[in-house]
């Protein structure tokens, strides 16, 4: 899980008392800030940690977890809290990557932009490469395709010979090698939208193949239909089923 605006995430997440599905990441990020930003102690973080461990998560255990609290309060202060506005992707990388002239393709290339600029800007490096640690189930994820393991590294091979982007020697992460900083701006990938997920789909957005629903956040893709706007283009906000709640509520709203 990458957030852009750390700082005010962890925020948000202490005073509403809100765990992630992913206790790890939650108990991460809340020790850089009872550190970084409220100048807590070790053993005080401890503490703290384990008091929001003991409201949010059920049937919660501390010896349990105290290896995993101890590494965190450890490693707090090993990287900054971020404060990222937003990750700008601009015309001419995407004119790039559509050159590829290959949806599969397209999603994946676009997916290595936005990760090797979020990691140029956390490590303020000179290069653009993506995070050595993050593995093809991860980047698949992050892609929203559905290739196998051997197919999505034949996809990187054939990415790699057309030079765009590039394979670390000794490790699995990626170098960006089309990235145009001066182009205009097109999409802006921010924590108040979608976020760093679902950056294939987010790439399809653009190209107006696709919207997320307004209720769920579902990524639905377009189809064809006789029913157009004035732009050619019928305008949807729900998928199917969160089309079919809402009907219900308003429904229910009017015969009130």
């Amino acid at each position: 899980m990458i957030i852009l605006d750390e700082l005010w995430y962890a925020k948000y997440v202490y005073d509403n008392k809100i765990l992630d599905d992913k206790p790890s990441f939650t108990i991460s990020l809340l020790c850089k800030y009872f550190i970084q930003v409220l100048n807590m102690s070790e053993m005080e973080t401890v503490i703290a940690i384990d008091n929001f461990m003991k409201e949010t998560y059920p049937n919660y255990i501390d010896s349990e977890w105290y290896t995993v609290i101890l590494k965190n309060v450890k490693n707090a202060n090993k990287y900054k809290l971020l404060e990222v506005e937003s990750i700008n992707i601009t015309k001419q990388e995407i004119k790039t990557i559509q050159s590829l002239n290959n949806e599969v393709y397209e999603k994946i290339a676009f997916t290595i932009l936005c990760l090797s600029k979020f990691q140029h800007i956390r490590n303020n490096t000179t290069e653009y490469w993506t995070d050595k640690n993050m593995s093809l189930s991860q980047l698949k994820k992050y892609a929203n395709v559905s290739l196998n393991k051997d197919k999505l590294i034949d996809a990187l091979h054939n990415l790699c010979s057309t030079d765009i982007i590039r394979i670390g020697y000794r490790t699995s992460n990626y170098n960006c090698n089309f990235v145009d900083e001066e182009s205009e701006v097109v999409i802006t990938i921010t924590d108040d939208d979608i976020g760093m997920r679902d950056l294939g789909n987010q790439y399809l957005r653009y190209l107006h193949k696709g919207y997320f629903c307004k209720n769920c956040g579902k990524f639905v893709r377009k189809v064809k239909s006789k029913k157009l706007t004035k732009n050619n283009e019928r305008v949807k906000k729900y998928c199917n089923k969160c089309k079919e709640d809402v009907r219900r509520l308003q429904k229910k709203a009017y015969y009130k």
